[in-house]
């Protein structure tokens, strides 16, 4: 019986061009998977002043929904 150690089979997976994912090599802790994800935080979208004389508050690089109006052009029509 062949034994082969563990270099020997990564060395079989890399000459059948699968790739190789990172493991962890222990199980991570509730406490320090809820301090990494407290991290993650909602922004409030920042907000500009569209060019119409309502001045109606928009997301940047959106045009109005009021109006229509991106970057001072007509680019979707309004009812």
């Amino acid at each position: 019986m062949e034994t082969t150690t563990v270099t020997d089979r990564l060395w079989c997976d890399l000459s059948k061009k699968e790739i190789l994912m990172a493991v962890p090599k222990r199980k991570m802790s509730r406490s320090n998977t809820r301090h990494r994800r407290a991290q993650w935080k909602a922004s409030v979208p920042q907000l500009t002043p569209c060019p119409c004389p309502r001045k109606e508050m928009v997301v940047p690089h959106r045009a109005c929904t009021h109006c229509g109006l991106y970057k001072g052009r007509q680019v979707v029509d309004t009812p």
